[in-house]
């Protein structure tokens, strides 16, 4: 085990046994009853909220929840404060997925693919080219499919609220030899995340080599050659340093997708009426706050690395394709992860959409 995993997990031990007890709320006391017997909470009454993330401080999601944090006490006089622990600090997603659910935490942003346990329907939609475009993303996941297979299941199911998504910069392709073309992914020794198969299986289709490792272990495992590629947003690019050690970036778009704001159903109805009102209302500005910080981030990022000798790789609409049509077959080979059900109703929106219908 690394370091930082070690660290990590150490990190992650003290802070849980030290958030367990009356977390998410300066006071234990019982909110009042409606008429109907519907507990409410009380107006004025103050609520802290712990938010955990897996951004390294100073990435575009970090700067946002910061930014909401700070909105929302703002707008609330005080009533609302949100703790934000950065960095996967308490622990990973896995874990922090798990904690919001049994309400050790509050809120959490993680990746839609971290949710993959809780529906089926979200692995199609983390597939490789499964968007084209952020608008159609975005259309998608919060219109009639999302309501469907995320917003009411979610809820329904694990106890757990979707305050917003915000879309996440696509991921893109670093690698120690130049990928000008689909016909270049054979023999490329790709590290992916675990426990994503589609992931996995699409770059398979591609011709890709696969291979899980952990993030903190990557760029040991570049640096020994274990892989010779990896796939993230531009971010986590160069947060990792992979830079360093690969010195081609081929912009791939294989995968967008979107970053979940979620809340324990719980720790929601600890506010008042107004103060849900509140929260709501600065997150959608903070999702504003989120895209404008990612956009300056990446052409930040890319005049980096040009100057630092990276050569950038932009493909051509047709070279695009090659790609997207190679992946194809996942999408019916892979069809006991979703369902027909949700693959009907995922193409009948995508198909909806690309019409203008």
């Amino acid at each position: 085990m690394s370091f930082t995993r070690k660290l990590t997990l150490v990190l992650f031990s003290a802070l849980l046994l030290a958030l367990l007890p009356g977390c998410g709320d300066d006071d234990d006391s019982q909110p009042s009853s409606s008429a109907g017997g519907t507990p409410k909470a009380e107006t004025g009454k103050k609520v802290t909220l712990k938010l955990t993330h897996n951004a390294g401080t100073g990435q575009s999601i970090d700067l946002a929840t910061a930014y909401l944090a700070r909105e929302v006490k703002q707008r609330s006089d005080g009533r609302i404060e949100i703790q934000v622990f950065p960095n996967n600090v308490m622990g990973p997603e896995v874990a922090c997925r798990d904690m919001l659910v049994n309400g050790a935490i509050d809120m959490t942003s993680m990746g839609c693919g971290i949710l993959s346990n809780w529906s089926g329907a979200v692995q199609i939609v983390q597939s490789l080219y499964a968007f084209e475009s952020e608008e159609e993303l975005m259309e998608i996941m919060t219109g009639e499919f999302g309501q469907k297979y995320f917003y009411g299941p979610f809820l329904k199911e694990q106890n757990v609220r979707v305050l917003d998504q915000w879309p996440q910069s696509a991921r893109q392709l670093i690698s120690k030899k130049p990928v000008r073309t689909v016909a270049d992914l054979p023999s490329l020794k790709l590290r992916t995340p675990s426990g994503i198969p589609v992931w996995e299986a699409g770059w398979s289709i591609m011709g890709v080599m696969a291979l899980s490792l952990a993030l903190d272990e990557a760029f040991t495992g570049m640096q020994q050659g274990v892989c010779d590629a990896v796939e993230m947003p531009l971010e986590f690019i160069r947060a990792y340093r992979f830079a360093e050690e690969a010195k081609y970036l081929t912009m791939t778009n294989h995968n967008i997708y979107t970053q979940f704001l979620l809340i324990n159903d719980n720790s929601w109805k600890k506010l008042s009426e107004e103060d849900q009102k509140i929260l709501s209302e600065c997150v959608l500005d903070a999702r504003k706050f989120a895209y404008e910080k990612r956009n300056e981030a990446d052409s930040k990022i890319l005049e980096e690395f040009a100057r630092d000798g990276v050569e950038i790789i932009h493909l051509t609409p047709e070279v695009l394709a090659g790609f997207q049509q190679k992946v194809q077959p996942s999408y019916t080979e892979l069809m006991s992860l979703w369902g027909e059900d949700v693959y009907k109703d995922f193409t009948a929106a995508i198909q909806k959409y690309r019409s203008g219908s």
